[in-house]
């Protein structure tokens, strides 16, 4: 957040005040949340980051504290490094957490399994002399 002090000036003669933040800090620690839920790729996740960021009005001259975090599918395409290092060229120091859960579909592996026994058999069948 800010840092800074508050300036309260009395006029005197009036007997009246004013309140003022007198910021002082060159710069501002942004710990912000990006929610990437449905995502399946770096890009669109790279958009959420972007649209976080500038919605909290970060500048180049400000630190970014960014967490990942929601349910991506066990397909999605991910890459933190590309993602880390597009973070740390855009501010004055940056860094990058992931929070972010697989959401995997069960019934997509329930044969997985025999299918795999079932196609090794197959290769070794081929593999044997017929004997016809």
């Amino acid at each position: 957040g800010l840092h800074g002090f508050v300036l309260l000036d009395i006029d005197e003669r009036t007997g009246s005040m004013t309140l003022s933040f007198v910021p002082f800090a060159q710069r501002t620690l942004y710990a912000l949340q990006t929610d990437v839920t449905g995502c399946l790729t770096t890009a669109q996740m790279k958009d959420l980051m972007e649209d976080t960021v500038r919605s909290a009005g970060c500048t180049k001259r400000d630190m970014a504290d960014l967490t990942l975090s929601g349910e991506l599918d066990v397909e999605c395409e991910k890459d933190l490094g590309y993602l880390r290092m597009n973070l740390e060229s855009e501010f004055f120091f940056a860094r990058l957490h992931d929070a972010t859960t697989l959401r995997v579909n069960v019934n997509d592996y329930l044969y997985y399994e025999m299918q795999e026994k079932f196609f090794r058999r197959i290769k070794e069948l081929r593999k044997a002399p017929s004997y016809i």
